[in-house]
């Protein structure tokens, strides 16, 4: 299920079970990076940059 993100001061997720946004490693300048996100029911993966004080999932890949 899709983890939202934490957009609030207060810590609170907002969109969990409907969107799911993903952090990937690529910072675009200081305190901004990448995302990818996803929506439930579609069939995008749609990047965009934002941010790196909210707070969004982490994949991690382990590296064979």
């Amino acid at each position: 299920m899709p983890g939202g993100s934490r957009i609030n001061s207060d810590g609170r997720f907002v969109s969990a079970g409907n969107i799911g946004r993903w952090w990937t490693a690529t910072e675009t300048d200081a305190g901004y990076a990448y995302l990818r996100e996803m929506g439930y029911n579609g069939d995008n993966v749609d990047e965009y940059h934002n941010g790196t004080r909210y707070g969004f999932s982490v994949r991690c890949v382990k590296d064979e």
